[in-house]
């Protein structure tokens, strides 16, 4: 549970977050639940998911976040990937949630690895990372693209969603003397 009041905040933001949340086979409903208790009624929800065109949980051997491996054997929960049918059925559960938006985006296969993208940048040199920061706009439009839903020539990787609580919003309190 968060330490907020219910209907504490107009907006919530979650990027690439939710399907973080352990455990993997109620920790996203439980977030968003969460969530939808501390957005007040007339809110927005800015949610991105990573997308695919099936549901998947993945898992990995090593620790994850703040889980941390019993046996070097385990694998820990991840992430879910989340396709149409899975997000339909997260969200059936949330009448209160109206999707307003919903964009998905695709990543061109990148020419380099990660680690020579970061070994080019710097990863943990904060000059080189400055100097860089302007150029994110940039890599941005070189890697990434929107894409329609039936658009099957592409592989969209994440879907960002737009969503209010519906509901009437609460009026402002007043000062009485």
């Amino acid at each position: 549970e968060m330490p907020y009041a219910d209907g504490a905040f107009d907006k919530v933001v979650s990027i690439s977050v939710l399907e973080h949340i352990a455990p993997a086979e109620e920790g996203d409903v439980l977030a968003l639940r969460e969530i939808k208790r501390v957005l007040r009624p007339g809110g927005v929800l800015v949610l991105t998911l990573p997308y695919s065109t099936f549901h998947k949980t993945e898992y990995v051997s090593g620790d994850v976040y703040e889980r941390k491996r019993q046996s070097e054997t385990e694998q820990l929960f991840y992430q879910r990937r989340y396709s149409n049918s899975s997000l339909k059925t997260l969200l059936s559960g949330f009448d209160e949630f109206a999707v307003e938006s919903r964009t998905f985006i695709c990543e061109a296969p990148l020419a380099f690895t990660k680690r020579e993208i970061w070994t080019l940048i710097g990863e943990g040199n904060k000059v080189k990372r400055l100097l860089f920061a302007p150029l994110n706009g940039l890599f941005a439009l070189a890697f990434l693209r929107r894409r329609s839903e039936h658009d099957p020539q592409s592989r969209a990787s994440v879907v960002a969603l737009k969503i209010r609580k519906l509901g009437a919003s609460p009026a402002p309190e007043t000062e009485t003397r």
